[in-house]
């Protein structure tokens, strides 16, 4: 339709490799990973990049909302105007290298423009469903480990902080921390009203321990750096997951790791999700893993 040719790269081994073998391991470790941030650079933008060298194209151009701004000579990530739509929370790995090369060109519009404008053009995708969730799994997370994985159903005991026995799981994996429904068990037998949460995952001991709201409740995490472009400690906003909205924290750099002391307590940092780092002015400094 557009008269640009199409090429197509078959990633499946690569992307197996990187991508799906990685969303399980962490499941085993009874992490919750985000597969979708460590694809942008691990598969898509590196092997895009193999493309624009081949082709001698001047730069990479795709459909992500988010901007990129140059700032002393350097190119950093900022959120897209359409701040519900914005991506730049996947895309906070990419390394300065790729961002000199890649323009975003649906960063300044709302989707409702840009839907506007592919309909003024009668571009045949228009109504095309958006993509949700991880894409490479259909249905639950924990059926596609199974399936595909050999992750085995296995008894275990989900017990309350106060050490106390509530009841029993079906396989760790299909647990997350901060997790509320479908517990299968109900804090009536301690005595108390409060519901209660996910509050950690015990793989090797195939247990799910569970508490308050305000168990799960933070001010201190430690991120493995993935990338990192701010100062050694400093002030810094810093999102836990993609629909959080970010809380202002002291950051201090050592070695490859991010110690986090944010300025309010926030609720439950997952292990194995990503933590992003943003400035005053909105730019992105740095992303890794929540350990």
């Amino acid at each position: 339709f557009l008269k640009i040719p199409f090429k197509v790269l078959n990633l499946r081994k690569e992307f197996r490799e990187k991508i799906m073998d990685y969303f399980a391991r962490e499941y085993r470790r009874g992490r919750t990973p985000n597969p979708c941030a460590l694809c942008n650079p691990y598969i898509k933008f590196r092997y895009l990049e193999e493309v624009r060298r081949e082709e001698k194209a001047d730069f990479i151009a795709t459909g992500h909302y988010a901007r990129i701004v140059e700032k002393g000579r350097k190119f950093y990530l900022v959120p897209a105007k359409d701040r519900k739509k914005s991506q730049e929370y996947f895309l906070a790995m990419l390394d300065e290298e790729i961002l000199r090369r890649t323009v975003f060109p649906l960063g300044e519009l709302s989707k409702e423009r840009v839907k506007e404008i592919a309909r003024r053009e009668g571009i045949p995708a228009l109504e095309r469903e958006e993509s949700q969730d991880v894409c490479f799994v259909k249905g639950e997370y924990w059926k596609f480990l199974e399936d595909h994985y050999s992750f085995t159903p296995q008894k275990g005991d989900i017990i309350h902080t106060s050490g106390k026995v509530l009841g029993t799981h079906t396989g760790y994996y299909r647990f997350t921390p901060g997790q509320r429904r479908g517990l299968g068990v109900s804090s009536t037998s301690l005595e108390i009203t409060s519901p209660l949460y996910v509050v950690r995952i015990l793989p090797e001991e195939n247990k799910i321990v569970v508490g308050s709201r305000d168990e799960l409740m933070k001010t201190r995490i430690k991120v493995e750096l993935k990338n990192w472009r701010g100062g050694g400690e400093g002030r810094y906003l810093v999102r836990i997951r993609y629909r959080h909205q970010g809380e202002w924290a002291e950051v201090k750099i050592s070695g490859k790791n991010a110690e986090v002391k944010f300025k309010r307590p926030q609720f439950a940092p997952a292990p194995g999700q990503i933590a992003v780092f943003y400035d005053q002015e909105e730019l992105v400094r740095g992303a890794g893993i929540i350990l």
